[in-house]
């Protein structure tokens, strides 16, 4: 595609904002992102109700339906560690978010062949992997009575906290500064429930004080960012609506 511009249609200066606007479009392509958090609901309440029913059925003297409430649990076990290979469900999750997005368009950040290939990288997504390891272990030593509920969050924000700030660090230039949002809220909530902050939940409600800080925050982040790429894309068609466009 070729642009052709004029002083009075196309001023240099907007010329000079197409990059910075499709960078920032680029960044905020947050779709994938609440797929993913989705997907993660899905196995949260899965394992919960799985580790729920094992803890029930072996207190009722059940074991067949223990074993059975087991094998759940190891099965949605090696769902997760399969997801967080990135030669394994990694890949598939890269093959289905590259459906997304389809109607306005694909765009790519290049990078310097080097950073492609870093070994850095590849070694940060690996540590971001055994990171996100802590969270079945921290759900199973709360139902086995080693962390206390009220404190689970906090607990898992020493893990969590480190892998979203790692995935960021991972991902650049292709994710943007409004990820952060993510880490940061999650770091406030800990120290809130730390504090004494009466925000905790209790009874049927209980779940919620993990899934507001992993999904709810993040759907907060991928909304936010969500909408500011789509600002950034209504910026960069109103520069290019101002000038000639030629394929």
């Amino acid at each position: 595609m070729r642009i052709e511009a004029s002083d009075e249609r196309f001023p240099t200066k907007a010329i000079k904002e197409i990059p910075k606007w499709t960078r920032r479009y680029a960044q905020n392509r947050t779709l994938p992102s609440l797929l993913f958090l989705f997907l993660f609901l899905v196995w949260g309440l899965s394992a919960r109700a799985t580790s729920r029913l094992a803890r029930e059925a072996f207190r009722a003297g059940n074991m067949i339906e223990f074993y059975l409430a087991m094998a759940g649990v190891a099965i949605l076990l090696g769902l997760f560690i399969w997801f967080v290979v990135p030669r394994w469900g990694g890949a598939w999750f890269q093959a289905v978010t590259k459906r997304i997005d389809t109607k306005d368009g694909d765009v790519v950040l290049l990078k310097p062949e080097k950073q492609r290939t870093s070994k850095l990288r590849r070694r940060l997504i690996r540590c971001a992997g055994l990171l996100m390891l802590g969270v079945p272990v921290t759900m199973l030593l709360t139902r086995w009575g080693y962390v206390p509920n009220d404190y689970m969050q906090p607990v898992s924000a020493i893990y969590v906290v480190p892998f979203l700030v790692v995935a960021f660090v991972s991902m650049r230039p292709a994710s943007g500064p409004v990820y952060l949002l993510w880490p940061v809220l999650y770091c406030i909530h800990a120290i809130l429930v730390v504090a004494g902050v009466p925000i905790q939940f209790e009874g049927h409600w209980e779940i919620l004080n993990m899934m507001i800080p992993i999904v709810g925050y993040g759907i907060l982040t991928g909304v936010v960012g969500y909408l500011f790429g789509q600002y950034s894309l209504k910026r960069l068609r109103g520069i290019l609506s101002g000038g000639k466009i030629r394929s």
